[in-house]
Parts: C-alpha cells; structure tokens; sequence
C-alpha cells in the first residue's frame, strides 16, 4: 500500500523542483494586496547574470508588517522554491530551525507568536521557526562597519532628548513668528505640508489640497507626472458609482453572451469567480478582459458610462508608481509654497524652517537617502551657527523672544555625532551588496530574497542592478502601530550582547594565555 504522506510529499517537492526551473518573470510577479505588493521591478539588465533578487523593504517593530512580511516568504518559499534568505543587521547563519526538534509544533508556534508580538522575532525568524521550508537565514552585514553603525545609533539614542528640547525651543520662536511674517495662504500651504510630513494628514486630503490650491495659484502639476496621475485617479474614484458599475457590468456581459465564442466566455466566467474568491489580481484582470471583449465584439462601451469611467480609473490606478510619486510629492508640495511667498522675510523663515526640519530628522534617524544627500548638498547652511544668528536678527524685528541661550558651535559638534550614523550606514551599503552576491554563488541559489531597511534600498538595487541582477522592491502591508522605542531598545539589547561576547573571548583567552605562562 502506498504511503498517502510520501506521495503527498513528492508531490510538495516536484511542485517546489518545477519552480526552481521555471524562470521568474518580475513583471508578472504579484502579491495579494491585503500582505503586500510589488512597488518597483528592474527586469532584463544589460548584462544578465542569471541572478534575481526580491528586496523586501522592512518595516521595523511593525507587527502586523512582520506578519506579512512572513507570509510573503512562505508563499514564495512554497510557489518559487525560496531558499536563501539574506538579512541586514547580522552577520552569518541567524537560522532558527533547530528551534522546531526542541518542543512540539503547537508549542514553537505559540512561542514565536509571542516573540514576534514583542519583536524579539522578526517575521523571516518566525517562519523559519514554524514551517517546514528548508530556509537559510544569512545576515551580510560586514562586522566592523555594523558595529560602528550601531555604536553611532547608541550615541544618537543618549543626546537625542537634550536635542529635542534645543529643537523645541527653536520651533517656539518660529511659530511665533509664521503668525507675523506669513500671508494666509503660505500659512495654510506650510501647514499641510507639515501635517502630510508628520502623518496627520492623509494622502488623499494631502494631494485634494495640493491640486486646489496648485490651480489657484498657477501651479503645473505637468512637472510632476507620478502626482498628475494620482490626481487624475482621485478625480474619477470621486466619480465611481460601484453600485451602477456592478449593475452595467451585468449587462455588458449579457450583451456579450450572444457574440462571444466559448472559449472567451469561460475565460471571463474563471476571472469573475476568481474576482469573488479575492484572488490576488483578479479583480482587474476581470475588467481587464472585460474591456478587451467589448471592443473585440463591437459592443460599444459607452452604453455603459459607468463601467466606461471605471475602466479609465483601473487604467490610471495601473499606471501609478508608489515610489516616483512619493518622490514628488515634497518637491511639488514646496514648488506649490514658493509661488505663495511674496517678501524676503518669508523665504528666509522658510529657509530655517526646512534646515530644522532636517535636522529634527537627523536625529530621530528618519532620514531618507534624499535627505542626506540634500544635507550634503546643503554644506555650511545646514550649520546652526550659520542659520541661527538670521533667526534670532528676524525675532528682534518682530518682537519676538528668543529663550534658547545655548552655544550654536556646541550644538553642531553634537549634530555631528548624530551624522556619523548615517555616515556609517551610507558605507554599509557596498559590503552589503557583494555579500549578497557572494552568498548567492556560494549556495548556488539563482533566487534570493535580502530584507532590508529603505534608508539602504535605491543606492544598493543601484548597485546590483549594475551587476547585472534583475530585482524587484516588495513592500509588505503595514500597520497602524509601529513601536519605535522598543525597536530601540531590541536592537540595543541585541547588539550588547553581540559586543560583550565578542570582546569578552580575546580577553578570556589573553588571561588563559598568562596562567598557563
């Protein structure tokens, strides 16, 4: 009699060898939208290496993220014959799946469940630990520069709350003075763009404003392209009536039955229950084919006006690129301000305000790789001994007063300690990416996945993507809360015992060496 388990094994495995030798098509890679989705594919470079690489951007302490994240590894683990999992913030094997022969299955499954609500686990942790996926967990990170990355983020972590008050005290004499120096409409402009920045304010009531107030005040959403089209799907969103959409796709199907062939029925009749299903994709697929047929069989589609708008909504919505408009959205914000600013003091104010700004995030480290290129870019006037003496000269003018009394070049050796963090994170980018490689030919695997965190992201798909490895960028689905002072404190507690025992051997070892003298 046949083992029901072994045939059902070989089969898992037959399933996993055919996606190992099938080729991955990035273009057609696609994720269900309630885990995550595909937000940039770098296919075909010019000199291929036969290498494809799945970065997942990370979303730290984010629990809900770290679900996701371990259900997008489990499905391409089990659909593509994932293996080799490469991760930042280590180095070496990081695998767990020992942990699975210490204690039953039900009792891992709890354990890393708890774990990973309190980030002890990261989401490639937990499923190493709960499936059976023969997953290799490999940090590449190069000691030394990791090390010094992390020493830079302590010491941010101990001068970030005398910072944060210079910080205060510098934005109380300038709101002060916004009251006094800005017309109404810069006012309300800045104050958008500050509550977009800080999350107040959501995307779509961001950019509603941002094409309100662009029209008035003349501003060419043309320049932004990313923007225009957001724009574009917002207004015919507005315009959806899903109930008449349902109803005149209905009918549009009922006009087709008399001229479509079979074959292209069955096709529709498989994306429609699919759709119902929440089938990853399906859904636009559906009216994808939907619209293709209608034309192919000369039914004309605006006897259907609002499955005709909807079609055009599914069109712009495709052609959205998360990432280029994300790109453009600070810079058409500030494009839209400066056709508002009306006098020198406004653009001065406004010069300090974005240098704090900056600042402000410098030492919270949530610097993009824009931000510290524009920090760069930006030389001496980034200083606050440069900037600080023009405020103070604006606040006289305005009688308003100034309570901060502290030393402007104390204040900038301190920021400078706060830079070598990103200093140091900047140089970690180049090992990262030829250990990548590395461990991709060691292995011999041809598909990776690297998790890794977005500061790193551009400069190191740059970087193998001129090694001839095509890529894509995965961003899983995130949640509402994100616990930055326990990510904190897990990276602290994880990295100090890192460096007491790497710097307890050699000492361990140089008074074993004295004794036996």
């Amino acid at each position: 009699m046949v083992c029901l388990a072994a045939v059902a094994l070989s089969q898992c495995w037959a399933a996993v060898a055919r996606a190992e030798s099938e080729p991955l098509v990035l273009s057609k890679l696609s994720l269900p939208a309630e885990i995550g989705n595909v937000t940039q594919v770098l296919e075909a470079p010019a000199n291929p290496s036969g290498k494809t690489l799945l970065i997942i951007q990370d979303a730290h302490m984010n629990y809900e993220a770290q679900q996701n994240l371990a259900k997008i590894l489990d499905r391409l683990a089990t659909e593509r014959g994932l293996r080799l999992i490469l991760v930042e913030g280590s180095s070496g094997d990081i695998g767990l799946a020992a942990f699975r022969n210490w204690v039953s299955r039900d009792a891992a499954r709890a354990t890393a469940e708890v774990f990973l609500k309190d980030g002890e686990f990261t989401g490639e942790e937990y499923l190493d630990v709960v499936s059976d996926h023969p997953l290799i967990l490999w940090g590449i990170e190069d000691d030394a520069l990791y090390e010094a990355n992390y020493l830079a983020f302590r010491d941010v972590q101990e001068i970030r709350p005398e910072l944060e008050k210079d910080f205060e005290a510098f934005g109380a004499v300038i709101d002060s003075l916004k009251g006094v120096v800005f017309s109404e409409a810069l006012a309300a402009c800045q104050r958008n763009l500050e509550s977009y920045a800080a999350g107040t304010m959501p995307l779509g009531d961001y950019m509603d404003y941002l094409v309100s107030a662009g029209e008035s005040a003349g501003l060419d959403l043309g320049a932004y392209p990313h923007v225009q089209r957001f724009a574009q799907v917002r207004k015919l969103e507005a315009q959806n009536d899903l109930a008449q959409v349902t109803a005149q796709q209905a009918q549009s199907v009922q006009a087709l039955r008399s001229k479509i062939s079979e074959t292209d029925l069955q096709k529709l009749s498989d994306l429609g229950r699919q759709a119902k299903e929440g089938v990853g994709g399906a859904s636009a697929l559906f009216y994808r084919e939907l619209e293709r047929l209608l034309a192919a069989y000369a039914v004309p589609v605006d006897t259907f006006p609002q499955l005709a708008n909807y079609f055009a909504y599914l069109k712009a919505r495709e052609g959205l690129d998360a990432k280029q408009l994300w790109h453009e959205l600070e810079p058409a914000g500030k494009a839209l301000r400066s056709r508002v600013v009306h006098s020198p003091e406004e653009s001065q104010l406004l010069e300090i305000i974005d240098t704090l700004a900056l600042l402000r995030g410098l030492v919270r480290l949530k610097w993009t790789p824009r931000d510290y290129q524009d920090f760069q870019q930006a030389g001496d006037r980034m200083l606050v001994a440069q900037w600080l003496p023009r405020l103070k000269e604006l606040a006289q003018e305005k009688s308003v007063a100034v309570a901060w009394q502290g030393d402007a070049g104390e204040l900038d050796e301190t920021l400078g300690d706060a830079l070598r963090f990103y200093e140091a994170a900047h140089a970690r980018n180049q090992a990262i990416a030829a250990h990548v490689l590395a461990k991709m030919d060691e292995t011999s695997q041809n598909l990776a996945v690297l998790i890794l965190g977005g500061f790193h992201t551009d400069k190191i798909t740059e970087m193998l993507t001129a090694q001839g490895v095509q890529l894509a960028v995965i961003t899983p689905r995130v949640g509402d809360v994100t616990d930055e002072a326990r990510y904190a404190q897990v990276v602290t507690e994880r990295m100090e015992r890192i460096l007491r025992r790497r710097y307890s051997q050699p000492q361990a070892a140089a008074k074993e060496s004295s004794q036996e003298q």
